[in-house]
């Protein structure tokens, strides 16, 4: 079953096709800047400035960004096996890979069926 991060929205399947655990970390967040002003500027703002020149988009940190990627208590930092393990990605974890592994849980996930039909609004 897929899941839907609740920091960016982004969806994904924690298991490959090939059998491999992915592990999500959100994107960073992106803002518009009118080059002259300075003042940020909405998506709809920045496409109805008449000069795309003026707009940047700049990068900027997502406020509770998740990252499933474990942490370095989890990967056996000092412990060779346990390090050999973690970087093996199609090895079995010696436990299950939790929330309290990871570097940031964010705001959460949840588990979302992509495979059930919509109804219509």
């Amino acid at each position: 079953m897929a899941r839907r991060c609740l920091s960016c929205g982004g969806t994904y399947e924690p298991v490959q096709a090939d059998g491999s655990t992915y592990f999500h970390a959100c994107p960073e967040a992106f803002a518009y800047v009118d080059v002259k002003t300075g003042r940020e500027l909405t998506p709809d703002e920045a496409r109805a400035v008449a000069d795309g020149a003026t707009v940047r988009r700049e990068a900027r940190p997502r406020p509770d960004a998740r990252d499933e990627n474990v942490n370095d208590q989890a990967r056996g930092v000092g412990d060779p096996e346990a390090r050999l393990r973690a970087l093996d990605r199609a090895a079995p974890p010696a436990r299950p890979h939790t929330e309290a592994d990871m570097i940031r849980a964010g705001a959460g996930a949840v588990d979302v069926d992509l495979e059930a039909p919509k109804e219509p609004a």
